[in-house]
Formats: C-alpha cells, sequence, structure tokens
C-alpha cells in the first residue's frame, strides 16, 4: 500500500481510503502523498481529532506562499474525495465544496511555426555538451 506511516487519528481512514482508489485501479501516487502531508498537518495541529472537520479542511486549504491557484487544486482535491469516502462509509466528515479554490487557470496552447521550430531546434543543438 504506502511507504508512509499515518499517525493521526484519521490515518486509518486515510488509509482504506488509498487502498480503496487503488483496487479499482487508480495508482493514487500524488494523490497519497498529498493525503500523508495532510495526515501530518492534524497530527500536529488537531491531535485528538477523530473527523474530517470544517476546521481541519479550512487550515488545510489556506494558501502557501506563492502557491500557484493549480498546485492549490491538486492539494485539495483529495481532500475533498477523501470527506465523501468517509461521508459514504457512514462517518461524519465536512465535505469541501465544489468550487474551491473559485479559478483554476487555464493554459493556452501555443502552436509553433516552422520558423519558430527551427529556431528552437538550433538553439538545443547549439548548446554545449553537459555530463
Amino acid at each position: 500500500m504506502s511507504e508512509h506511516i499515518f499517525k493521526s487519528r484519521l490515518g486509518p481512514h486515510l488509509e482504506t481510503f488509498i487502498a480503496q482508489k487503488q483496487s479499482v485501479g487508480f495508482p493514487y501516487q500524488s494523490s497519497a502523498r498529498i493525503l500523508y502531508h495532510f495526515d501530518e498537518m492534524v497530527f500536529e495541529y488537531f491531535p485528538d481529532v477523530e473527523s474530517l472537520t470544517k476546521e481541519i479542511v479550512d487550515k488545510w486549504i489556506h494558501c502557501k506562499p506563492n502557491e500557484h491557484p493549480n498546485g492549490l487544486l491538486r492539494r485539495i482535491t483529495p481532500i475533498r474525495q477523501f470527506g465523501k469516502y468517509l461521508h459514504a462509509i457512514g462517518h461524519e466528515a465536512y465535505i469541501l465544496p465544489g468550487n474551491i479554490p473559485n479559478k483554476q487557470l487555464q493554459y493556452e496552447a501555443h502552436i509553433f511555426t516552422t520558423k519558430e521550430l527551427q529556431a528552437f531546434f538550433h538553439a538545443i543543438d547549439s548548446c554545449p555538451v553537459s555530463p
């Protein structure tokens, strides 16, 4: 399952949640790492709490300095899914609303022209070899 040991009182539920995701075919590796860091935060700041509360989730979703909105989205999506999982198995849990964060940045694709591609590969070919 996971190479991490969950320490908070939510830990056993986090482990079964990850196992359930993996058992239906999701690799769930990066989300598992996020949940491990979430567990560390819960263990440090909420050591006696046994349910997923709004207070815990609010602390987790607080933006980190210089965090990109899409990074925040990647960090909170597993928490939203975990809340839904807990609710589905009959536990009280705060489920983060789907509109948080309220904006995901979209990237606009750039189609390179033949000239731009030639200049790009010329620049790469001009770079000195590096070990």
